[in-house]
């Protein structure tokens, strides 16, 4: 322990001689620690932490799948026979994002938006925010799912 002190002390006494190389040096580490930081960050969110649902490692996501490894999503028929025939998956849920015009006062705008299927939310376990969820009756196929 007593070296560790005596490194110390030489450290602080060379630093202090060339304060240039210390201001540098300090700056460096600052930012270096900060960059550390901040793509940990974005690594934990979106990476490392569970997806914010009920028992998350329990969703799947089915995909078709092409050649060297492209996925695609699946066709609404596709989809109605995996949910009409699966015995492996407790529910089935589906979704595909569109742009949508939006229209009411003022100019009409585009939006993204989504497809759902009736119980894509209870397959997640989630209920919504406001309202209700679809009902089977309500459901439509989309042009692409």
């Amino acid at each position: 322990m007593t070296t560790f002190f005596q490194d110390l002390r030489y450290a602080a006494r060379a630093l202090h001689k060339n304060p240039g190389f210390a201001i540098i040096a300090i700056l460096t580490m600052a930012l270096g620690i900060g960059a550390n930081t901040a793509i940990f960050s974005v690594v934990n969110a979106v990476l490392l932490r569970p997806l914010p649902y009920p028992d998350p490692g329990r969703l799947m996501g089915v995909y078709s799948g092409g050649m060297a490894g492209v996925r695609f999503g699946l066709s609404y028929p596709d989809y109605q026979d995996i949910r009409g025939l699966s015995q492996t998956f407790s529910g089935v849920g589906a979704y595909t994002t569109s742009q949508f015009n939006f229209t009411g006062k003022g100019d009409p705008r585009e939006i993204q938006g989504a497809y759902a299927s009736p119980d894509l939310f209870s397959v997640l376990g989630v209920p919504p925010a406001l309202g209700r969820t679809f009902t089977d009756d309500e459901e439509r196929a989309p042009y692409v799912v």
